[in-house]
């Protein structure tokens, strides 16, 4: 935009701001957003000796500026988003934008009978962290739950299973907002978002919080006024 830039680290809409180099247009590379299944016995970071979710990217979508959105344990299984807008994916991450993650968990022992109502509640753990109200449902005759929540504590959904006296065996995230994994996308695979998804990502964040630059089509969708519906 005419302005010198000497921030190494500043990020660039494309579409909306010019950048240009002695004179001649660059082109930037647009924003990508993937959803991958991650397996077990990957790590969500990457790392030089284990294996990690970055080695399941096709050579063909790798970036270096394409990150995983939070952080799955090596043996959760499940929804992982990726994707390049930095500023988007801290607002996706952060508690207060109360995006929520649906887990299905395998337990072992015997979960409480008040456990749900304590997840409704705000469960504290037993260091003392005190978790924001989440959902408790029992599947399979009590050998399994789902749990619903907008945090991302260390462990989090082992911890509050164990909080109530449960003990998770396999853990699998199924859905990160409206992203759900279903049948057709297998382990270790993954797929670009759609226009629609990319679109209910921002829908999922408070409006008032949403920079102007971030995602700027979707942004001034949201802010056209709605047509009324003809009866």
């Amino acid at each position: 935009d005419g302005v010198y830039e000497q921030e190494p680290k500043r990020q660039i809409v494309p579409g909306v701001e010019a950048v240009s180099h002695n004179g001649t247009p660059l082109r930037c590379a647009e924003h990508v957003f993937y959803l991958l299944h991650k397996p077990a016995g990957h790590l969500s970071q990457r790392h030089p000796r284990e294996p990690n979710v970055y080695e399941l990217i096709p050579a063909a979508l790798r970036r270096d500026d394409l990150a995983a959105v939070g952080r799955l344990d090596r043996d959760t299984t499940g929804a992982l988003l990726l994707g390049t807008d930095s500023g988007l994916q801290a607002l996706l991450a952060h508690p207060t934008s109360r995006v929520w993650k649906t887990y299905t968990a395998r337990i072992g022992g015997t979960i409480a009978s008040d456990a749900a109502a304590r997840f409704e509640a705000g469960l504290e753990l037993e260091d003392g962290v005190r978790c924001a109200p989440a959902s408790l449902e029992m599947l399979d005759d009590g050998r399994a739950v789902r749990v619903k929540l907008h945090e991302g504590f260390f462990h989090q959904v082992k911890r509050m299973v164990a909080a109530v006296g449960g003990t998770v065996e396999q853990l699998h995230r199924d859905a990160v907002g409206p992203l759900c994994i279903g049948e057709a996308l297998p382990p270790g695979s993954m797929r670009a978002l759609t226009p629609a998804e990319r679109r209910a990502l921002v829908d999922l964040l408070p409006a008032d919080r949403v920079a102007r630059a971030v995602l700027p089509a979707e942004i001034e969708e949201r802010r056209r006024p709605k047509k009324p519906r003809v009866a």
